[in-house]
């Protein structure tokens, strides 16, 4: 489920280049959540992808040296 959801995080370039992940764009984890068949289980789905997304958030938004 996470891996599907690859193409729906919100980032913002700066003008240096740098990509700066802000997180996953929730409405968008609903629909996939929902496309994929779980529909029973969205809240439990969601509680996950959201622990995923706070362990990715600091590894993605590491300074690059």
């Amino acid at each position: 489920m996470f891996l599907a959801l690859k193409t729906q995080w919100r980032k913002e370039i700066t003008m240096s280049g740098h990509v700066f992940w802000h997180g996953l764009i929730y409405s968008e984890v609903k629909t996939v959540i929902g496309l994929m068949g779980f529909d029973k289980s969205i809240k439990a789905i969601f509680q996950d992808i959201q622990l995923m997304e706070s362990a990715a958030l600091p590894i993605l938004n590491r300074p690059k040296s």
